[in-house]
């Protein structure tokens, strides 16, 4: 009985390791931030745009996606922060007040 047990655990690590080994990644994902087109990037400029944001509005690099836009010359006026605030450590019986980004001086709602 040992000895099947053994065998099998041997058998399902070799299934295991060869099925991790085949696998290819695809590094074509892109977060929706990441898929706006220059072109569109381009419209917004003369605009003024308040973003509806929380910590979780990041690249994959971990960049805010406010210093992204503003990187590609885009006016943010507002940044308008949802439940749990911008940086999401509200609690939800707390109420939330308005601040200032101190990265962009950009005004938090």
């Amino acid at each position: 009985m040992v000895n099947k047990n053994k065998q099998l655990l041997l058998l399902l690590s070799l299934i295991l390791l060869n099925s991790k080994t085949n696998t290819v990644f695809n590094n074509d994902f892109k977060l929706g931030l990441e898929n706006i087109s220059d072109k569109n990037l381009v419209k917004l400029r003369s605009q003024r745009i308040g973003l509806v944001t929380n910590q979780s509005g990041k690249d994959q690099q971990g960049r805010r996606n406010i210093d992204i836009l503003r990187k590609h010359k885009l006016n943010i006026t507002y940044i308008f922060a949802p439940e749990h605030g911008f940086k999401g450590t509200v609690g939800s019986e707390k109420n939330i007040r308005d601040s200032i980004d101190p990265t962009t001086n950009i005004p938090i709602i």
